[in-house]
């Protein structure tokens, strides 16, 4: 929150006047012709009024500084009489030091959103410049005589919400769409200018070749890409999908089965299949060995044989070289020996055709074996190759039809919402040339009218308004209407005080919503001199200090400066008060302490 916490004049002669402010309510009152309203003319020349002519010019001001408090950060702006700039030097991160334009189209910084970020306002793109659709950028000048009130609009007959430059009594577009803004984050300024109702007629036949021929392509696409599932949802043809997934991964799951069987079997006729080629192995070399015992026996018979036919030969006596006696036993221990070795070789080849029989009978069993896993394997290759994967490659095919379904389906589906979206985006542009008419007072009416009706009967029973039985807000002129009579009917000070009361609710209402705090006043002569027909001043005067004692009460939630000749006699508490006196005996004569009336 910000508040001014000093406003300083620089005198041509090299002399300087001061005025204090507090954080909440400030009022400065007394005698007339004290400078009270310079105060006012001040404020307004720091928010970018263009003229001085309402400074006094006898008074020999060369040029004026505010200095302003924002989260304990100090801002001084100060601006020379009749430029158009100001020097602001800023110890506050968001707003940067440097030269201000008051606006127009100058480039750089601008007053304007110096104020705009002290009261947390986001500028729009653009506000309604006038009910014809035309736009204009959005100035603290568009607003500030929401908040700023000088004595010469404090009475005024019309609505206190529009302007005196409007031509209009009952209606100012900027300043009522502002105020939506305001309240709404939204200024309902068309985003397009207006346009003649030809070229708008153009241009909606334009856009209206252009949807319908979109759609009919659109449709087309959707006939060509239909299919014999066109008519199932995407969700319906996800849900066969799913079931093919799990019944491909079931028979999947089979086909591993078997598969793992079929290895399972394979491996056994190839182990039988070694052990067979092992058998032949052996038999082989059993023949060869059987066949090498028969030849073995041939030999020892011939041996034996020839031995038995030498038995008829008288043989020597005596060795023929030497003489000498031949023994007999040497030749029969030869035969005996070969009987001896026929009978052994005979004897192992009865044990050979034993284990021959065997391996045979092994062999026999094997082939057997095998022939039968072969069977058995035959079975597995049949269950996998005839039945499982043509199964699976059957459902992968109509997966692969239930896939691209699937994508036909999505696809139509998104060319709907193309479809919805290409509409209704017709709609919008075709209606846009009503947008430009927008009823700017309803919009303003639905964000404020009840709210008005609530606030101002709320702050009319608590200032105590005399003979208060009804108010409400007029929806034609903008304005209040008090016991069944308007405003505009009613004497100069009680249309200043209702005046007042529309204006603080309106900022009320402005600052409940949280998108801005605007947070500042300043009126000039709030309650004027206010009485009764009667000229009974009682009763005056109560509604005179409720007032007061309702700025008292609610100073924490703005800084409010009130200019007034007098004021009540009430408890003003934390108030800051400064009293022109007009009376160089007493107290401070006026704002520029040296000049005299």
């Amino acid at each position: 929150m910000y508040y001014i916490e000093e406003l300083k004049l620089y005198l041509k002669n090299g002399k300087t006047s001061i005025i204090k402010f507090g954080k909440g309510l400030n009022i400065i009152y007394g005698e007339s012709n004290t400078g009270k309203s310079m105060i006012y003319n001040c404020l307004d020349y720091m928010m970018g009024g263009t003229s001085s002519e309402r400074i006094n010019v006898r008074l020999g001001i060369s040029h004026i500084s505010l200095t302003v408090i924002t989260e304990g950060k100090k801002i001084i702006i100060s601006r020379e009489m009749d430029v158009n700039s100001f020097n602001v030097s800023s110890e506050f991160d968001g707003i940067e030091s440097g030269v201000y334009k008051t606006g127009g189209n100058s480039n750089g910084n601008k007053i304007s959103d110096l104020w705009f970020k002290l009261m947390k306002i986001d500028k729009p793109d653009k506000i309604l410049k006038n009910l014809s659709g035309e736009t204009q950028t959005m100035t603290i000048r568009t607003i500030y005589h929401l908040f700023m009130i000088d004595e010469g609009r404090i009475p005024i007959h019309r609505s206190i919400l529009i302007p005196t430059i409007s031509q209009n009594a009952k209606m100012h577009a900027p300043t009522i769409s502002s105020l939506v803004y305001l309240a709404t984050g939204e200024s309902h300024a068309p985003k397009v200018e207006g346009m003649t109702d030809r070229v708008i007629g153009i241009k909606n036949n334009a856009l209206q070749s252009f949807v319908d021929a979109s759609l009919l392509d659109l449709d087309e696409y959707q006939d060509e890409t239909g299919g014999e599932m066109e008519g199932l949802s995407p969700v319906e043809i996800q849900k066969h999908i799913d079931e093919i997934l799990g019944e491909i991964a079931s028979l999947e799951s089979n086909l591993s089965n078997a598969s793992a069987k079929r290895k399972e079997v394979s491996d056994k006729i190839l182990a039988l299949e070694d052990t067979a080629a092992e058998n032949k192995v052996l038999k082989n070399r059993y023949s060869s060995l059987q066949t090498q015992y028969a030849a073995d026996i041939r030999r020892l018979t011939f041996l034996i044989e020839g031995s038995m036919a030498q038995d008829d030969i008288e043989m020597p006596a005596q060795c023929p070289f030497c003489n000498g006696t031949l023994p007999k036993d040497k030749a029969e221990s030869c035969v005996e020996a070969a009987a001896n070795e026929v009978k052994k070789i005979e004897s192992q080849i009865e044990d050979l055709a034993s284990v021959q029989d065997v391996l045979a009978e092994d062999i026999n069993n094997n082939a057997a074996e095998i022939e039968r896993l072969k069977a058995e394997k035959a079975q597995y290759d049949e269950i996998i190759r005839g039945e499982i994967t043509p199964q699976i490659e059957n459902l992968r095919e109509c997966l692969a039809e239930y896939t691209q379904a699937l994508s036909r389906s999505k696809a139509n589906e998104m060319i709907k919402g193309f479809k919805g979206i290409l509409t209704r985006q017709l709609g919008v542009a075709v209606n846009e040339d009503e947008d430009l008419h927008i009823d700017i007072r309803k919009k303003f009416l639905e964000s404020y009218e009840d709210k008005i009706n609530d606030g101002v009967k709320s702050m009319l029973e608590i200032c105590k308004y005399d003979n208060y039985k009804s108010s409400q807000f007029d929806n034609s002129s903008l304005d209040i209407i008090v016991n069944q009579s308007l405003k505009s009917s009613q004497g100069e000070g009680f249309r200043a005080y209702l005046n007042t009361v529309l204006a603080v609710t309106v900022q009320n209402i402005i600052e409940e919503n949280a998108l801005c705090h605007i947070g500042f006043m300043c009126i000039d002569s709030p309650v004027l001199s206010l009485k009764e027909k009667n000229d009974e001043a009682e009763p005056s005067e109560t509604m005179k200090a409720g007032l007061f004692k309702y700025f008292v009460d609610h100073s924490d939630e703005r800084q409010m400066i009130i200019i007034e000749n007098t004021i009540p006699d009430i408890d003003y508490k934390d108030a800051v008060i400064h009293r022109f006196t007009k009376d160089e005996s007493e107290g401070r004569y006026g704002l520029i302490e040296d000049y005299r009336d």
